[in-house]
C-alpha cells in the first residue's frame, strides 16, 4: 500500500484514540446537531488556514536574496555556536576570518566560528 496512505490511516486510529481518551465519546455520538457539527468543521478549517499562513511565512522568509557584493544570503539561516558542532562528522565550517569550508571537527575547535549542516541534496 502506498506509505502515504498508511500514514495517514494510522494518523486517524492513534487521533481516534485520543480523541476517545480526552472527550469520552467517538464522532458516532448522538447529542451534537448538524449545525454543531458544522461549528466544528468551520473551527477545525481555522485552524488549518492558521497552520497554512504559518507554513507559507516560513517558506516566504527562507528565500535567498543577493547581498550588495553579489553573495547570495539567506536572511534567516544562521551559522551554529561550534560548541554544538557534532564530531567527527562532514558539516560547513566558517573560519575566524569568515571563510566557508566543508570539513568535520574533532578536538580543536577554536579556529572555526560556527558550523551549519550540510544542505540536503535535491531530487
Amino acid at each position: 500500500m502506498d506509505k502515504n496512505v498508511e500514514a495517514i490511516r494510522e494518523l486517524l486510529k492513534t487521533r481516534a484514540e485520543v480523541g476517545l481518551r480526552k472527550y469520552g465519546v467517538t464522532t458516532e455520538r448522538s447529542d451534537t446537531t448538524l449545525v454543531e457539527w458544522v461549528q466544528h468543521a468551520i473551527e477545525e478549517v481555522c485552524d488549518l488556514a492558521v497552520y497554512l499562513q504559518r507554513i507559507k511565512h516560513d517558506l516566504e522568509r527562507t528565500e535567498v536574496h543577493i547581498s550588495h557584493s553579489g553573495v547570495a544570503v539567506d536572511q534567516h539561516y544562521h551559522w551554529q555556536p561550534m560548541e554544538t558542532c557534532p564530531k567527527r562528522v562532514k558539516v560547513q565550517l566558517l573560519t575566524q576570518n569568515g571563510v566557508a569550508v566543508y570539513g568535520s571537527v574533532d578536538v580543536d575547535m577554536t579556529i572555526y566560528a560556527g558550523w551549519a549542516p550540510l544542505p540536503k541534496k535535491a531530487v
